[in-house]
């Protein structure tokens, strides 16, 4: 391969990290504040619920949008309300935390959708991996570095005028390039999958709604650390686990990983421990998910025709299945926490039961023509 080849795939690997690392960045920056304000501030319980129902509605009425001049408008359209919001902490008044959900919702499909466009089959895990993992580092630092939320607004505002010129790429990739997909759409193996990460959110915040409500505010901000460094760490080992030996099972082992923890819970409910030790092991389960249920599944099973369309649709289920995970779970919480564990568990246990009759979404030719690979590999490193 020329020397001009080998930099021009550089050049073009370097502006793909840039422009996805900026807009997932901006896209779950937005995600985890409105999550945080809700969740720590005391908001009402109907009140969070809107907040996600507003950011489901974003998402479907965005999809709907074609004209590339609205699309590239809308970061620097929402940057400018996160100015004018850190204003006196506007954003935790209820209305203004309503519009601050709605559009962080509205930039999700449009933004992450090329993100999937622009990878295949083959190396859609590792892609996606080193990009989510930056975001989740940058998002972290930043969380870091700002002791307030209005700082945190300010912050992402600030990013998101920076990053502009990189977002705007997006739109040019969504308009000019609808690919086919590798595997053409299945509704059966969709429905399964979705069906159990629709499971894992309404356990993940049940669980989290049970210690927020029964410890310290110093020991959830605490675990809000101990939940999101290991979720960052894990996503590039998960990226190359689900390219190389699939997707289904590294799913099914993050859920039984996850299962067990919440087995001790039930066991030693009261034990700082066991609760410090469920929290690492979410932190894991939930940075492998967020990898392969928001990006990674859906590259391999919706078709290119109707891909944004059908991604919209999966991100609203999403939005809405939290917040109503969010408001019921706020009313279980008031069980004994056994209890709640022990339900929890059952949960997912039927998660995995539904990802069994899931068919394996990485083709089984290009897990084989790995594997053959590395005993190659082996060979000649035994051989030398």
């Amino acid at each position: 391969m020329s020397t001009s080849n080998i930099s021009g795939n550089k050049r073009e690997f370097l502006e793909y990290i840039l422009t996805f690392w900026s807009s997932i960045t901006w896209i779950y920056g937005s995600y985890i504040l409105v999550r945080s304000v809700i969740y720590y501030k005391g908001i009402d319980v109907t009140v969070g619920f809107i907040c996600f129902l507003s950011m489901s509605v974003g998402v479907f009425l965005s999809s709907l949008v074609k004209d590339s001049r609205i699309l590239n408008a809308i970061p620097f359209l929402q940057a400018s309300l996160q100015f004018l919001l850190c204003y006196n902490n506007m954003f935790e008044k209820p209305f203004y935390l309503m519009i601050l959900s709605a559009t962080t919702g509205a930039f999700a499909p449009h933004y992450l959708a090329p993100l999937l466009l622009e990878t295949s089959i083959e190396n859609r895990g590792r892609r996606t991996a080193i990009v989510v993992f930056l975001s989740i580092l940058t998002i972290l630092f930043g969380y870091f570095m700002t002791a307030t939320y209005g700082a945190r607004v300010f912050l992402l505002a600030c990013f998101r005028l920076i990053t502009y010129p990189f977002v705007k790429k997006t739109s040019e990739i969504l308009e000019g390039r609808p690919k086919e997909r590798e595997i053409e759409y299945r509704s059966r193996e969709s429905v399964l999958y979705l069906s159990s990460i629709l499971i894992f959110f309404f356990v993940d915040i049940l669980v989290f709604q049970v210690y927020l409500m029964k410890y310290p505010a110093t020991l959830s901000d605490l675990l809000f650390w101990f939940k999101y460094i290991p979720a960052s760490m894990v996503i590039p080992l998960i990226g190359y686990v689900i390219d190389t030996l699939g997707r289904k099972g590294a799913i099914l082992l993050t859920m039984l990983g996850l299962a067990f923890s919440n087995i001790m819970l039930t066991i030693f409910p009261t034990s700082i421990e066991t609760l410090i030790t469920y929290t690492l092991l979410d932190g894991v389960v939930w940075g492998s998910l967020t990898l392969i249920y928001y990006f990674v599944i859906w590259g391999d099973l919706l078709d290119g025709k109707k891909f944004l369309e059908r991604y919209s649709y999966v991100l609203s289920i999403l939005y809405v299945t939290e917040g109503a995970s969010y408001y019921i779970a706020t009313y279980l919480a008031t069980l004994p926490p056994h209890q709640l564990y022990l339900f929890s568990s059952l949960l997912i246990i039927i998660s995995i039961i539904l990802l069994w009759f899931a068919q394996e979404t990485l083709p089984y030719e290009i897990r084989e023509r790995r594997r053959l690979y590395r005993y190659i590999k082996e060979a000649r490193r035994l051989k030398n």
